[in-house]
């Protein structure tokens, strides 16, 4: 290498080295590429699961208990009680391809925020979105952004309470918003744009801050 006159180091950055001391299988290689964050709850933990670290920050009446399968959150019925992860870079990068899902058991069907993105860390601010939510009417419902500014809503039935279900939603430039209940899909945009907030983010989840605008 040195006779030929190649560089012996990187113009670059690094971050996140990991050695496994066995062969990985292509879905797991791409799970390290891919996922940014993997909250099991297992082990009554908040931490991150996945490659990237983002532990979470508990706030209001947030309680770890039984989940569907090992430990869960359970969120009461009180104001400012949600999970909060910061700085999603990809997350808040227009145009990116996300999807988010999240088992969930209802005691009611309300109106409830499941995934909430926002620039501010109040919630508030030039930029916010409910990612995933539900409505009073027994919708699961989507939002998003466009890059001219114009809102994308999609929305499809969901009454299941006291029972667990599987509900995401998945964004493309070229498939749009589409949401899922227990690995089918019930509702799909057009394509669009996506609009993000940049690299300061914030992601709410099971609940928003009360002084929301």
């Amino acid at each position: 290498i040195h006779d030929q006159g190649w560089s012996i180091y990187l113009n670059g950055l690094i971050d996140q080295v990991v050695y496994t001391n066995r062969s990985k299988a292509a879905d797991e290689i791409l799970t390290d590429a891919t996922l940014a964050l993997y909250y099991s709850f297992d082990y009554q933990s908040l931490n991150d699961q996945g490659p990237l670290r983002i532990d979470a920050i508990s706030t209001g009446s947030v309680s770890l208990s039984a989940g569907r399968g090992g430990d869960g959150l359970h969120i009461s019925n009180v104001t400012q009680s949600y999970l909060l992860a910061r700085n999603l870079v990809l997350l808040g990068t227009s145009e990116h391809a996300y999807s988010i899902s999240i088992w969930i058991k209802p005691s009611q069907i309300r109106r409830a925020s499941l995934a909430y993105f926002s620039a501010g860390i109040t919630g508030c601010g030039w930029w916010c979105l409910s990612l995933l939510g539900l409505s009073d009417s027994g919708q699961l419902v989507s939002f998003s952004w466009t890059l001219s500014n114009q809102a994308v809503f999609i929305m499809c039935s969901f009454t299941r309470s006291h029972v667990w279900s599987h509900v995401g939603v998945s964004y493309s430039q070229g498939n749009g918003l589409s949401l899922y209940i227990n690995g089918t899909k019930c509702s799909q945009s057009a394509a669009f744009d996506y609009s993000g907030p940049g690299p300061m983010n914030y992601l709410f989840i099971g609940g928003i801050p009360s002084n929301i605008c």
